[in-house]
């Protein structure tokens, strides 16, 4: 008898669960009780179709009503959660062709990993080409006693080759921001800093990439930083660094932008320390965001002993715009990748221009603006314009 009513009990219990798990979806998806916004995809669900009697209307209105469907299916965005976690933990695969999964659970950019593989592995006309339009870059600048400094960052994977996957081979021993390096110190008069070996060594002591991001971390960002400054240190002796004493640590938890790119930003969350000067001498002057991905920032320091800059840059620079801004009386970035835009030169008339490029945005680097190649008739001779400094822009 009892066992009669254990085992009918059971039968009602698992009854029910069957029924409430396969109609749960069903009263999500009418309600629309997760999210609208599909953030981690870039886009916007889609919307419940209208009937319309119409023939042309009707016809369409089953296709529509199937992506409505798919976007809209109950527990979606955790179901796919565990589908992504599972995929990535248990077998070592990515949900997304963008994004390559290596050991202990580090994320790389698959662009990044073609780059480590040699898949664009620079032959010497690649090098002679990007030497030339650097160069162009540097004869422009220098016309008008302008310095130009090209700061090359590496891609994650040539920091921790020890975190890529074992099955990805490495075809060459030399990367593109090396080759781009010594080929053009060999045949150019261009001014190079690659900081490859400065974060390699601080990588053995301090985590300088995050597992979950294909940027640099603040850290990082502040290695870069100093490097750049003893580089520019030649040119103008007054400056120096801000020491690593002079930074506030402030820990949040960050889920990477690779782990926002397979769907799992908050899954994959982990403490990420922002460094800050403690004492910050600069000030913002202007910020425009608008449009993605343009970035268009001015600081300033209440100091003419310092030089002025031009800094066109990439994504890298964001997380070092606050160090580098306090070595500057006046700093201009415009974000523009490889691009170079001698108007924002002619109108800031900077002391020095600083471009920084990742390794991964190397082969983007083919072309100048027109303006590049006409020399001003105007311009003094560059050991002139040099000797006695550039006009530089007042600051206000």
């Amino acid at each position: 008898m009892i066992r009669n009513i254990l085992r009918t009990t059971f039968h009602l219990i698992a009854a029910l669960g069957f029924v409430a798990g396969i109609t749960a979806p069903g009263i999500v998806m009418l309600t629309r009780g997760e999210s609208h916004e599909a953030t981690t995809e870039n886009r916007v669900l889609a919307e419940q179709p209208n009937w319309c009697w119409e023939y042309a209307a009707a016809c369409e209105y089953p296709a529509a009503f199937e992506k409505f469907f798919n976007d809209a299916f109950g527990f979606r965005k955790t179901l796919t959660s565990w589908h992504h976690l599972a995929a990535m933990r248990c077998f070592g695969l990515s949900p997304s062709d963008k994004v390559a999964v290596g050991k202990e659970g580090w994320l790389f950019l698959e662009l990044s990993i073609a780059d480590y593989r040699g898949d664009r592995h620079f032959t010497e006309q690649d090098l002679e080409l990007r030497t030339r339009v650097l160069q162009e870059r540097h004869d422009w600048l220098a016309a008008r006693g302008i310095r130009y400094l090209i700061v090359l960052v590496p891609n994650k994977p040539t920091v921790y080759p020890d975190k890529v996957a074992d099955h990805v081979v490495r075809q060459f021993k030399t990367d593109n921001v090396r080759l781009l390096e010594e080929y053009a110190t060999k045949h150019s008069s261009v001014e190079i800093l690659d900081l490859t070996d400065c974060l390699v060594e601080a990588s053995r002591t301090h985590e300088t990439y995050p597992a979950t991001d294909c940027h640099w971390n603040d850290y990082g960002a502040y290695v870069g930083y100093r490097a750049t400054i003893d580089r520019l240190a030649g040119w103008y002796p007054h400056l120096t660094p801000t020491a690593f004493e002079d930074l506030t640590p402030t820990e949040v938890p960050h889920g990477g932008d690779l782990g926002y790119m397979i769907g799992l930003f908050d899954e994959l969350q982990v403490p990420r320390t922002l460094l800050r000067p403690k004492q910050p001498r600069f000030t913002l002057v202007e910020r425009i965001h608008e449009p993605y991905p343009y970035y268009s920032e001015i600081t300033k320091v209440d100091d003419p002993s310092l030089p002025t800059a031009v800094v066109f840059h990439d994504s890298f620079m964001t997380n070092q715009r606050e160090f580098l801004s306090e070595n500057f009386q006046l700093t201009k970035y415009l974000r523009i990748e490889t691009g170079f835009d001698p108007q924002v030169v002619l109108e800031y008339r900077p002391q020095v221009v600083i471009q920084e490029v990742v390794e991964r945005m190397l082969p983007n680097l083919v072309t100048n603006p027109p303006a590049l190649r006409t020399p001003s008739p105007s311009s003094p001779p560059v050991r002139e314009r040099l000797a006695t400094g550039p006009d530089t822009k007042q600051v206000q």
